[in-house]
């Protein structure tokens, strides 16, 4: 099993090296009653052009309700969303995005950090839990894209790594 420390990252300059899965995956789709999860690995390689920009505006507006922001920029979005290991997106029955997650996996030496980007879910759907099922499938995507890179990484020497402003969050991430 994977020990996980949880891992403030202040010194964030000492972990730039950023580690991209290399080759090409098939996005993954997992479809429920009312919702469907789309699990993407190197987005920016695997989402066509089309797609990305209006993935980019409708996780945006979903941002910017979901925080009650209207400065959050598409430019921030893009970079969430395609500069990452792993975009995980929800979406309702009207194939809507409801929710989505990111991360990265960064390195350092022998140290690998799953570093946890963002979670945005719609105000709507805050309270039905579809962060423990982010939180986790960004864990899991990024140990097993770790485990591609390097086989015989050390379990201890893998971390997770994030940031956030609110407490809300701050416990739920701390409850993985």
């Amino acid at each position: 099993s994977i020990i996980f420390h949880t891992l403030s990252i202040k010194n964030k300059h000492l972990f730039q090296q950023n580690i991209f899965f290399k080759e090409y995956m098939m996005n993954r789709y997992y479809n429920f009653l009312d919702y469907s999860i789309e699990i993407i690995n190197n987005p920016k390689l695997n989402i066509d052009r089309f797609s990305i920009e209006n993935l980019i505006e409708e996780c945006t507006e979903l941002s910017r309700h979901s925080f009650g922001s209207e400065s959050i920029s598409q430019d921030i979005i893009r970079y969430h969303l395609l500069e990452t290991s792993t975009t995980i997106l929800v979406r309702d029955r009207l194939d809507q995005v409801i929710g989505f997650g990111c991360c990265k996996i960064l390195k350092s030496d022998k140290i690998y950090i799953i570093f946890m980007n963002c979670i945005v879910t719609s105000n709507q759907h805050k309270k039905k839990g579809f962060h423990k099922i982010l939180m986790p499938l960004r864990i899991i995507e990024g140990v097993k894209q770790i485990k591609k890179i390097d086989p015989f990484v050390d379990d201890t020497h893998i971390f997770i790594g994030g940031r956030t402003q609110t407490p809300i969050a701050y416990r739920a991430a701390n409850q993985v």
